[in-house]
This record gives structure tokens, sequence and C-alpha cells, in this order.
């Protein structure tokens, strides 16, 4: 199987998941942050990133309410 094969049943995978791609540009002392949030926390930095969205949407359809 090529890389290209890979990456390809990968991204496959991540679309039956129902994720998708977040290609975004934020404060670099915001991802820095992140980056020390995830290294203590000993979690991948996609997953502390995820959070802080559902966080601030939970916050946002708790004031709507």
């Amino acid at each position: 199987m090529t890389a290209t094969d890979r990456v390809r049943k990968h991204r496959e995978r991540l679309c039956r998941e129902k994720c998708r791609r977040l290609d975004v540009w934020i404060g670099a002392d915001i991802i820095d942050g992140a980056r020390q949030v995830a290294k203590a926390q000993n979690r991948p930095f996609w997953a502390v990133v995820e959070d802080a969205l559902e966080a601030c949407m939970k916050s946002h359809v708790d004031h709507e309410a």
C-alpha cells in the first residue's frame, strides 16, 4: 500500500466517523497555550482544541436558551 493509499484510507475512516478537516488561522499565543495544556494533560493537541470549541459552543447555546 502506498502512502497515498494510506492517507486516502485514513481520511475515509475519519469521514465515516463524521470528522472533517478545519483549517484556521489563530494567534500563536493561543496555539502555544493549547500545546502546553495538551502536554500537561498528556493528550493530543487536537483533543484540547476540540474540547475548547465544544465549551465555546455550549456557552453560546446556554446563553441563547
